[in-house]
């Protein structure tokens, strides 16, 4: 239960962080265009540790992120913590954190459908002047949901979502962690909880050779 609790805290805290980060540093903010001074150092406004119980039942962020340039000029934001979505949400034509099988079709737990608990690495990515956030499911079998996001007056909706189709490459397992790369693309991988180092050790008895 602990473990199913810290992943979606981490992934509600990322998109949080992610949504924030990107409404208030936007494009101006990057290059003073009237200087041409560039971003030289960002820093967040400290935090507290939570001192008591109704703190720690809440996600809390940093007050605000300060841009520093290098022309010595610097640009506070303030930043708040809000829920873009949540698993099992409907968004537009799809349910995020549905597991859907080979053939797109739902998985079942029993008469339920498997919704997902195991929300794990994003990716913000723009394409085409839109923008949409690529979600890890860490199950097995594995599913990566790709979720239409719209900004208004500065504020995030997510407004459609559907699990990517994998089938091309036989699907995928336990998705982990993610990132944006520099090229605007995103970068996911794989786990699997059954390897373990002592078969890539050569001087282990378990050794074996691939």
């Amino acid at each position: 239960m602990l473990k199913i609790i810290v992943r979606i805290i981490l992934f509600f805290l990322a998109i949080a962080v992610v949504v924030n980060v990107v409404l208030n540093l936007r494009n101006s903010d990057l290059t003073n265009k009237a200087t041409s001074a560039k971003v030289s150092e960002i820093s967040f406004a400290p935090i507290a540790i939570s001192s008591n119980n109704s703190e720690k039942s809440k996600m809390r962020v940093s007050p605000s992120i300060t841009v520093e340039y290098d022309d010595n000029t610097s640009v506070t934001h303030d930043l708040s913590y809000k829920v873009l979505t949540k698993m099992g949400d409907t968004i537009g034509r799809g349910k995020i954190g549905l597991m859907t099988d080979i053939n797109g079709d739902p998985i079942l737990k029993g008469n339920d459908e498997d919704i997902s608990d195991g929300p794990d690495g994003n990716s913000l990515i723009s394409v085409g002047g839109k923008h949409y956030l690529v979600t890890h499911m860490e199950e097995a079998p594995g599913q990566l949901y790709h979720t239409e996001i719209k900004v208004e007056n500065g504020v995030f909706s997510a407004v459609d979502t559907k699990p990517v189709d994998l089938s091309a490459m036989g699907g995928t397992i336990i998705n982990c962690a993610s990132t944006k790369t520099v090229y605007g693309t995103h970068l996911g991988g794989e786990e699997d909880y059954s390897l373990n180092s002592i078969f890539a050790d050569a001087n282990s008895p378990f050794y074996t050779d691939c």
